[in-house]
């Protein structure tokens, strides 16, 4: 599942709308409905900012790859 898929799961698993969630996160409405449309990608920052708002782990709003190329970043920074 990508980024965008995954942020709409989790939203509609929390029960909140787009504009609940914009407002939890601090977000434009334009911006939720954008990354689930997958017209553009969060920064790291602005991800987390929705799974705070969510309530769930960053790597809950993280494809595969991303998530794996995430850990493999945090290896080389943690060396």
């Amino acid at each position: 599942m990508n980024t965008s898929n995954c942020i709409k799961a989790a939203r509609k698993k929390a029960g909140l709308t787009q504009q609940q969630l914009a407002k939890k996160a601090g977000l434009s409405i334009a911006s939720i409905q954008g990354y689930e449309q997958d017209k553009y990608k969060p920064k790291i920052e602005t991800l987390r900012r929705i799974a705070s708002a969510l309530d769930v782990g960053l790597e809950n709003l993280m494809s595969e790859a991303e998530l794996s190329l995430f850990e493999s970043m945090a290896q080389l920074y943690l060396k």
